[in-house]
């Protein structure tokens, strides 16, 4: 399969733009997560926070393994 030059050039923006979104999806997860750890600190129930945490977490490994 031959790929012209202009959509080659079109095919790297894609794929800067996808790594852009990606480095954001990892930045809130771990956000999310720093904040969630905060919670805790200040002496909310870490049980309460579980689903969150887990969703957190979710994210931020599958974004890592999308990277």
């Amino acid at each position: 399969m031959v790929i012209q030059v202009q959509d080659a050039g079109h095919l790297g923006g894609e794929v800067r733009a996808a790594a852009e979104t990606l480095k954001k999806r990892l930045a809130t997860a771990e956000t999310r997560l720093r904040r969630l750890q905060a919670a805790i600190e200040a002496g909310v129930d870490p049980a309460a926070l579980a689903e969150s945490i887990s969703e957190a977490q979710a994210q931020r490994t599958t974004t890592q393994h999308d990277q």
